[in-house]
């Protein structure tokens, strides 16, 4: 039997289950056969029971429809004494099936990707006599919310210096705290301008235009509101179908289905291509010159390491610290309403000079490694040893 990991994520939004499947790459190509994955959704009935279990479909009700109630929840569950509250209520929901899974399938290591886990595995791991460690990724670039810190993790990783920062002034230790970036799959590392094709060879920024659907000669938008289509996407798509005409617009509603039926009825003025949730994010990316999105962490990064300039739409409390983050390093622009979002788009599509510059500035906050360099500590912390050939450093 080969060493076991268990990654624990949430369906929430898509930031999470993306560096998971990172990791679980970088790990599969480290240790192989050598080792045993699973990928558990924690608010999946094998270990939760309702209302957590309707957490996912909350989380998009407040999202998408109540967006001020996502903020008004961040806020009262923002210090360690209130989320402690809340932790504690939800044991009895959790708990058991936590120690049945975790006394059925034994890992060796558990990897949180998804904040407000780590007392919880913690206790159910001892409860079932497990001496398994936790290395905690978080997934938030810049702002660590109290949900994320838990003494008894052995590890934590994080993408900035910032989020480190946080991370020791609540109190985790530094030597415990690791700075290797933001995992993101292997698709977005390929060379800018490149992409699959239908057959799944690379090619250019052109024929892969084509084989999307799209006129490779008009300057491409990306729209994207995260997993779960949240935002002003529908404002934004109206005021720039009725001022960028010059432009072709693709809009990523993920799974909100009802904006993308809206949307796909919709008469424009210019070209527009509405998708729901895709598994082929990279070739969107690849396709565009810029992108129109929410401060995700998992999105903002891997458009980066796509070398897709960004324009950030807007933000929800986890996010803004990313948002100040890539302002400071001018890697993105921030918009604050439609007629700012029509004016940006047409500065940068009549300045090619300022729209690379977001680009070339964002080239250095690639970190092509991370996913590799925490699959290893991952190993490491669990006792597998990796060999300096297999394990090339990060950037």
């Amino acid at each position: 039997m080969g060493m076991r990991i268990l990654f624990v994520l949430a369906p929430l939004g898509g930031g999470h289950t993306s560096a998971v499947r990172a990791l679980n790459e970088a790990c599969q190509e480290l240790a192989g056969a050598q080792i045993e994955v699973r990928v558990l959704n924690v608010f999946s009935k094998l270990c939760s029971r309702f209302p957590l279990t309707a957490i996912p479909w909350l989380y998009r009700l407040f999202t998408v429809d109540f967006p001020f109630l996502w903020r008004t929840l961040y806020r009262i569950t923002g210090s360690a004494g209130r989320f402690a509250v809340a932790e504690r209520l939800a044991q009895p929901l959790l708990q058991p099936g936590l120690r049945r899974y975790l006394a059925d399938w034994q890992p060796d290591i558990v990897a949180l990707a998804f904040p407000a886990l780590g007392r919880s595995f913690s206790r159910a791991l001892a409860s079932v006599g497990s001496t398994a460690s936790i290395v905690t990724v978080v997934t938030d670039l810049v702002t660590v919310h109290p949900a994320w810190i838990c003494a008894a993790c052995t590890a934590y990783v994080v993408a900035t210096p910032e989020a480190a920062d946080a991370c020791a002034a609540a109190g985790i230790p530094r030597e415990g705290i690791h700075c290797l970036g933001l995992p993101v799959p292997g698709e977005f590392l390929q060379l800018c301008g490149e992409g699959r094709d239908k057959t799944g060879s690379y090619v250019g920024r052109d024929e892969l235009r084509r084989s999307l659907g799209l006129d490779p000669g008009l300057f491409t938008l990306l729209l994207m509101g995260g997993g779960e289509g949240g935002g002003r996407l529908e404002d934004i798509v109206r005021a720039l179908a009725g001022s960028c005409q010059a432009c072709q617009l693709v809009v990523i509603a993920g799974r909100n289905r009802a904006l993308q039926q809206r949307l796909a009825a919709r008469r424009l003025a210019l070209p527009c291509t509405v998708l729901g949730y895709v598994d082929n994010i990279a070739d969107w990316m690849r396709a565009s010159d810029l992108l129109l999105t929410k401060a995700g962490g998992g999105t903002v990064m891997e458009a980066i390491h796509c070398g897709l300039p960004m324009i950030l739409t807007e933000s929800f409390p986890q996010e803004a610290g990313t948002v100040h983050y890539l302002l400071e390093h001018g890697a993105a622009r921030f918009v604050a309403n439609g007629s700012e979002v029509v004016a940006t788009v047409m500065e940068l599509l009549n300045r090619p000079d300022r729209l690379e510059a977001l680009r070339r500035n964002g080239e250095g906050l690639r970190r092509k490694h991370a996913a590799r360099d925490i699959a290893a500590l991952i190993l490491k912390v669990a006792g597998h040893t990796i060999s300096t050939a297999d394990h090339a450093g990060g950037e």
